[in-house]
């Protein structure tokens, strides 16, 4: 008996956004060429120079589970296990949040910060504590970006913690990482605080992508703010205060944080989107 033909890059990648329109997946050329590149272990630019070769039996078995998942609302980022955050791959799963291009404008203003602030010039050695640190991005990129300044990635979440430990050891960082909630198991006194923790209310109706990530990581109570408000207590219980602030939420949040940092003795010192920068008075 002859053996079936195997479908060609071009009949699978069709397959796929035939699949993906009919699962109202906007996306579906990219991502079928996502998925392709992911099971045939090569770059995009070889398989559209090749759309007439043919997959082996077990990469197209592979194929068709991968769409499946996608058709599913699986975000694409965990089915291949990474996202790209400010340049840089980063694993991801199931049990982190996937980065997104709004965490970004953290980095950005901790350049500024770095760059322009008189006080921080003046400390030899800077230590940043990033909060609720999931995949271990924003940490992870700072400490690339900067070297010199020490890093400290801390999460209530033990399975997060074991994907940022991984992207850890990818990049060489060596970073000091620590299963804590909030501050409560932190030593030392942080000139810096990064967090990006869950700010969604809690009737807050999310996407059917977003659904596929940790719930524990995305909502925040009614207005979204309850785990902010239980950081800024432990901040105030601290001997020496962060001179900063890099706290991410909805904008339209913005005043609410303001409001309860200043019983705290911060003040607003920069916004922009999704990221608020408050500054010890």
């Amino acid at each position: 008996m002859k053996k079936a033909p195997t479908k060609t890059y071009r009949q699978a990648l069709n397959e796929a956004i035939n699949k993906f329109k009919l699962a109202n997946i906007k996306s579906a050329r990219l991502d079928g060429l996502i998925i392709l590149e992911n099971v045939l272990k090569t770059n995009r630019t070889n398989i559209l120079l090749n759309l007439n070769e043919t997959f082996s039996g077990v990469q197209y078995k592979l194929f068709n589970k991968l769409i499946n998942q996608r058709a599913n609302n699986t975000p694409i980022a965990q089915i291949i296990g990474r996202k790209e955050f400010y340049g840089r791959n980063f694993i991801v799963n199931k049990n982190v949040l996937i980065p997104r291009p709004e965490s970004e404008n953290m980095i950005d203003a901790f350049k500024f910060l770095i760059s322009n602030v008189s006080e921080l010039k003046k400390i030899n050695n800077i230590k940043l504590l990033d909060i609720g640190t999931g995949s271990g991005c924003l940490g992870i990129t700072l400490k690339l970006e900067f070297p010199n300044i020490e890093v400290n990635l801390v999460d209530n979440d033990l399975k997060a913690l074991s994907v940022a430990k991984k992207n850890d050891v990818f990049y060489s960082t060596r970073l000091n990482i620590y299963f804590s909630n909030l501050l409560s198991q932190v030593s030392f006194d942080p000139n810096i605080i990064v967090a990006n923790l869950p700010y969604v209310p809690d009737k807050y109706k999310l996407n059917d992508e977003a659904k596929q990530e940790p719930a524990n990581a995305i909502f925040g109570g009614n207005d979204g703010l309850d785990c902010y408000r239980e950081l800024f207590e432990q901040i105030a219980d601290l001997q020496k205060y962060p001179l900063f602030l890099l706290l991410e939420s909805f904008p339209k949040s913005h005043t609410s944080l303001i409001k309860a940092a200043q019983n705290i003795g911060y003040t607003k010192f920069y916004r922009q989107d999704f990221c608020l920068v408050l500054k010890r008075s």
